[in-house]
């Protein structure tokens, strides 16, 4: 795992804001999608692993099969899985 490249989309602080529901799903979901590329490009590892959960995630969300919150308790857990610091606060 190297150093966040300086261009990369802020993967860890769009999750704080999702895990602390400073942001809603739908609006995290529009930012990803179009920065899912870019995290998988040129993203620390452990940030780009973790990118792929999330999309999986978001696919249980969308596809109905949990709802926001479980979607945040999931994400929670997996962000801790892969070490990723996320801002905690964040607004």
């Amino acid at each position: 795992m190297g150093l966040p490249h300086l261009d990369a989309p802020d993967l860890p602080g769009h999750l704080g804001k999702l895990l602390n529901q400073r942001m809603s799903a739908a609006q995290f979901w529009r930012w990803f999608v179009d920065a899912l590329p870019r995290i998988d490009e040129v993203a620390p590892d452990n940030e780009a692993a973790l990118a792929w959960r999330v999309e999986h995630r978001f696919a249980e969300w969308t596809g109905g099969h949990i709802d926001e919150d479980a979607l945040r308790a999931v994400l929670a857990r997996d962000v801790a899985e892969f070490g990723v610091d996320v801002p905690v606060g964040v607004g």
